[in-house]
């Protein structure tokens, strides 16, 4: 779990999932232009549900493939070595760090409501 949280890619990887749901949050307020299309609390929904599901998302990833090598190696009880757990955490490392940020800026976005 803590090799995952130091490489520095991870960040990257997890910079790029925020900046892809700020694009999707934020850019349909500013073209739409008509408050009654698209409301400013929408932002925040789309940041909250957006960090979700991308929490999910690298929950399962990992999980297939901590399954993929139990299934290759025949090993259903006992615990996995620790270079696939690393791989695990390396996937699921940026999904962690993105959903976090993405919640975080949705429960700011919804406490201060843009005008």
């Amino acid at each position: 779990m803590k090799k995952g949280f130091t490489r520095w890619y991870n960040y990257l990887i997890a910079l790029l999932l925020c900046g892809i749901v700020s694009c999707i949050a934020i850019i349909p307020y500013f073209v739409l232009n008509d408050a009654n299309k698209w409301p400013a609390t929408f932002i925040a929904y789309t940041y909250m549900f957006s960090g979700i599901v991308i929490f999910g998302i690298g929950f399962i990833i990992q999980d297939i493939y901590r399954a993929k090598v139990r299934h290759q190696t025949k090993n259903w009880n006992n615990p996995l070595k620790k270079e696939n757990l690393n791989t695990a955490w390396a996937i699921f490392t940026p999904a962690v760090i993105g959903g976090l940020v993405c919640i975080l800026i949705g429960i700011i976005c919804s406490i201060i409501p843009m005008k």
